[in-house]
């Protein structure tokens, strides 16, 4: 068996970075591996000790109008917003805070079309309303009110990131 931290173990250490994309379901086969279990093969995520690395990590939050989903590739991440079919896409080496959209930007067009075609891929098993002819189409845009909260879960804010600010719109954040 091996333990986290062991001597000797060179896939684990302090003070180490790795740029590779991570997302929760990768903690239990990190884990596994550590402890030199084998990893089921119905298990979606990858070992952080491993040498394996993905090229694009895809994420959701939220359902219905309050739906996002994200696409990473290590450098770029495309936001969708089914409400009103829109997008952001931030290059998180140049805006690591995420504040300048980029999706209009015709020298950033190619990515965002590669983005947008892996999210179609991805979403034509889970969202696929969403998507016709191959392209993302959304849901019609509409207003959008938050309902009540009157408990401290939404102190500090329920959509992150907000999203995209537009006057043509007519969704409330």
């Amino acid at each position: 068996m091996i333990l986290v931290g062991q001597a000797g173990d060179d896939r684990v250490g302090h003070s180490r970075t790795d740029d590779r994309l991570v997302g929760w379901q990768d903690v239990m086969p990190t884990l596994l591996d550590l402890a030199g279990i084998d990893v089921p093969g119905s298990v979606e995520g990858r070992s952080m000790a491993g040498v394996d690395r993905r090229e694009y990590l895809y994420g959701e939050c939220g359902e219905n109008a309050q739906a996002t989903r994200m696409m990473h590739d290590g450098r770029h991440k495309l936001i969708y917003y089914p409400v009103g079919n829109r997008t952001q896409l931030f290059d998180l080496e140049q805006d690591p805070e995420e504040r300048r959209d980029l999706s209009d930007s015709s020298g950033h067009a190619e990515i965002v079309g590669r983005l947008k075609a892996r999210l179609v891929d991805q979403l034509a098993d889970l969202d696929p309303a969403w998507i016709q002819n191959g392209e993302l189409t959304g849901l019609p845009d509409r207003e959008y009110t938050l309902p009540p909260n009157r408990g401290l879960s939404g102190q500090r804010g329920l959509h992150w990131p907000p999203p995209p600010t537009d006057p043509k719109s007519s969704y409330v954040p």
